[in-house]
């Protein structure tokens, strides 16, 4: 799973990677399935200081508008 690869690595991940790897993460927020949506906001958490502030500021955006606008159903699990 991508996330295990991510953190047990030792390498350092270039900007490449880390852009291609947080938005696969960010997709799967959008997915209709509440239990993607958590599985992907669990990931981001453990890898997030994986990432360059570039990334972080997409993810923290991301996470800010589905709290803001999302449904209000699901709010708690990007909060």
């Amino acid at each position: 799973d991508l996330m295990q690869e991510v953190t047990q690595s030792s390498q350092v991940l270039d900007l490449h990677l880390q852009k291609r790897v947080c938005q696969a993460f960010l997709k799967q927020l959008e997915d209709q399935s509440i239990d993607v949506q958590g599985n992907a906001v669990k990931c981001l958490a453990k890898i997030v200081c994986r990432f360059q502030e570039q990334q972080i500021g997409e993810v923290l955006a991301k996470l800010s508008q589905l709290v803001l606008d999302g449904k209000p159903e699901v709010r708690d699990i990007y909060a």
